[in-house]
């Protein structure tokens, strides 16, 4: 576990800079954190370092695929709750290739053994500083 405190929106690149040059696809990112506090905003520096594309707003979206050298999946759970149903209908045929799965609002994934899971809780520390806290649940 880690702590890594982000300033100002250069250093989500940059912490996604980091944490990407330490990741191998397959794998799942659950991304954690109060409405505001930056899920989003993070998971657009990641795609845009993983496929080279920008995230589009997904509060309307559950799931968005991004195609670049590595497929990033994205999907906003704030609406509705990660079931099995879901999962295997709706997101196990897109891990196809290289792909890292990436899911905000979602703090446990049990679906597969298979790839690597890192937890990244974000918190507000006070107006303009949020701590990311990454965890290894699980490696590939």
């Amino acid at each position: 576990m880690r702590d890594y405190y982000v300033y100002n929106i250069r250093d989500y690149t940059q912490y996604s800079e980091v944490l990407c040059s330490e990741i191998k696809s397959p794998v799942v990112l659950l991304v954690n954190g109060e409405m505001g506090v930056g899920k989003t905003t993070l998971c657009n520096s990641l795609c845009l370092k993983i496929s080279g594309k920008r995230l589009l707003s997904s509060s309307y979206n559950l799931i968005s695929i991004y195609t670049g050298q590595t497929k990033v999946i994205h999907c906003d759970f704030f609406r509705k709750t990660l079931s099995e149903d879901i999962f295997y209908t709706s997101i196990y045929p897109l891990l196809t290739e290289d792909w890292v799965l990436m899911m905000e609002w979602q703090s446990t994934f049990n679906f597969l053994n298979s790839c690597g899971v890192i937890k990244i809780d974000i918190e507000l520390q006070d107006n303009s500083v949020r701590r990311i806290r990454d965890q290894i649940l699980n490696r590939a």
